[in-house]
């Protein structure tokens, strides 16, 4: 259990997902969280065609409460796709929770 005003780190852990024909080339992942403190993670990825991979995030210093999580696949708009639209995903996670997965696919096609 977590005890009032102890702060904690939690691993946000992330599928990224190449679906298309063609191999992706480097793109930016990035994690953005609100609540009681706010921040930004980056990482930088490549995917083959068809694969996948886990990206895993560490939110440090977080106090109790509710986030919402959003993030971003090819934030910088560094990969050609024919659909932008399932590039996104926000959800929310509640501190003390152990993980949050979110399961995200980014499409090259």
């Amino acid at each position: 259990p977590v005890g009032v005003g102890e702060l904690v780190t939690r691993k946000v852990e992330v599928e990224v997902r190449n679906l298309g024909s063609l191999d992706s080339g480097p793109f930016t992942v990035r994690l953005a969280y609100v609540g009681p403190p706010s921040d930004e993670l980056e990482q930088t990825v490549s995917l083959p065609a068809g694969s996948s991979t886990w990206l895993a995030f560490n939110l440090v210093q977080l106090e109790v409460g509710a986030y919402g999580i959003t993030v971003s696949v090819d934030a910088n708009n560094e990969v050609l796709e024919t659909t932008e639209c399932d590039n996104l995903l926000e959800a929310t996670m509640l501190v003390p929770s152990d993980l949050a997965y979110l399961p995200l696919i980014a499409r090259n096609h």
